[in-house]
């Protein structure tokens, strides 16, 4: 094929992915078969299935070189994030031949692994203003200011807008179903993921999703058996096995629940999968207060991560380690893990900084040195500003929070932890602590309880249960 008649051939298969996709961002590549693939592809990665996603990508890739968004996607799916890193760098190499939008898309998702949330949400909200038709830009953009944002209220209109534009485009009715759940709207959420079932019922995620909003709000038997017919669909769902298992640590099950997480782990086809399985057992010991065991979970994690050359899992795990050990009281052992940790941050803008300044934090609280914890405190926020995360923003908050309840400013505190994610069961559970100090038990007890049944699978959660069910029984 002369260099003429490739072009004529790209430039043909342009018009004709605008031709049949009005009004959506097109899909640039030399190949029809190629295209072909990378759709089938997509549609398996909005159905949770990334890992049948991949063959076929790479079968696209094979067939053009140059392929940007196949690359794109391909990224989403990888296990690591220096992985994920390297595909949207040959994304990034092959965009000069994709379209502007395309390249858009590309350059999202580098703000993403570059900590610049401020950056992804200018070319979000740009995409969207640009394509307003295409149901896939407006959910990405929910997605944004769902995950990464921590704007939950945002993220529905661009959710409603996309099952407006196609009813049947069972992404959005997930997600829309997470981000009234968030809300407290659990009638609004159940109705929605009832849709979800109903689109796509033999596929495991919506059995998942509904399973984990039933699990929110303490509907323990009835997410359990939702959580089943996910793993009767799928057996290697990983979320549902975690989602089960936690809700057997909810009923006191402890030992079920880790089996559940060993279960995973044994089955997982990837490192992602295992270090979320280690995760969840870590999580589990968390909630009784088991916090040697929770650490040797970790430390597992971190180990696992360095053999796969994974640092910024190993630097999370290792901050996540400082916070337990913190929690537990074991100051001198959490200074030499804070130290480890710091070392294996590989990236000054990465996420892994991130947790580790905020177990930085954590640990001059446990010590009773405020100065240093707000010396460190600004700078998180400052990084936090610039890269305009809101959800570390908030997070801020919460943390400024903390210190000035160390230091006995009530009022300060409150000012602070209303700025902060009112979704975060540690949230909760501080405000709670300041009222009863103010001698506010009315709403002590009312902050006290949310913190109580919150009912998730953070880590802010599991640090915070047992102490929370303790001081609200003490506040009746």
């Amino acid at each position: 094929m002369t260099p003429g008649t490739h072009l004529r051939s790209l430039t043909l298969l342009v018009l004709l992915a605008s031709s049949l996709a009005a009004q959506e961002i097109p899909i640039t590549t030399s190949s029809e078969e190629a295209r072909a693939l990378y759709i089938q592809a997509r549609d398996l990665g909005e159905r949770v299935r990334s890992s049948e996603a991949k063959p076929l990508l790479e079968q696209a890739i094979a067939k053009d070189s140059t392929f940007a968004l196949a690359y794109l996607e391909l990224a989403s799916g990888q296990q690591s994030i220096s992985d994920m890193r390297a595909f949207v760098a040959k994304a990034l190499a092959c965009s000069e031949k994709a379209s502007p939008a395309e390249r858009m898309l590309i350059q999202a998702a580098q703000a993403r692994l570059d900590n610049n949330s401020g950056k992804e949400k200018e070319l979000r909200e740009k995409l969207a203003e640009l394509f307003p038709a295409d149901k896939r830009v407006l959910y990405n953009l929910g997605l944004y200011y769902q995950f990464f944002d921590g704007n939950i209220e945002a993220s529905i209109q661009p959710f409603k807008k996309a099952i407006k534009i196609d009813s049947q485009y069972h992404p959005a009715y997930n997600n829309l179903g997470y981000a009234y759940s968030s809300l407290g709207k659990y009638d609004e959420a159940e109705q929605t993921l009832k849709k979800y079932v109903e689109l796509i019922p033999a596929e495991a995620n919506p059995h998942d999703t509904y399973a984990e909003v039933l699990m929110k709000q303490g509907k323990i038997s009835e997410s359990i058996v939702e959580y089943k017919k996910s793993l009767a669909i799928d057996p290697t769902f990983y979320y549902s096995h975690i989602g089960l298992g936690t809700n057997y640590v909810f009923l006191g099950r402890g030992g079920e629940g880790r089996t559940q997480f060993k279960k995973l782990f044994d089955i997982s086809a990837n490192a992602l999968e295992r270090y979320q399985a280690i995760e969840a057992a870590a999580r589990s010991y968390l909630i009784e207060r088991k916090f040697e065991n929770a650490v040797q979970e970790l430390e597992h994690e971190s180990a696992l991560a360095l053999q796969m050359k994974d640092t910024a899992i190993a630097a999370v795990a290792a901050a996540a380690v400082v916070e337990i050990l913190a929690e537990a009281g074991k100051t001198k052992e959490a200074e030499s893990k804070l130290m480890r940790a710091k070392k294996l941050v590989f990236q000054p803008t990465s996420y892994g900084e991130m947790n580790v300044l905020h177990a930085e934090i954590t640990l001059a609280l446990s010590r009773a040195r405020t100065d240093d914890a707000r010396a460190t405190l600004a700078e998180y926020k400052k990084r936090a500003e610039t890269s305009a995360n809101g959800n570390q923003l908030k997070e801020s908050h919460s943390l400024a929070g903390r210190i000035a309840l160390k230091q006995k400013r009530y009022d300060d505190a409150l000012t602070e932890l209303q700025q902060a994610d009112q979704r975060n069961a540690q949230t909760l559970f501080i405000t709670a602590q300041v009222y009863a100090a103010k001698g506010d038990k009315a709403k002590a007890k009312e902050f006290m309880s949310k913190a109580a049944n919150f009912n998730d699978m953070s880590w802010a959660y599991a640090l915070v249960r047992k102490k929370a069910k303790e001081e609200l029984a003490k506040l009746k």
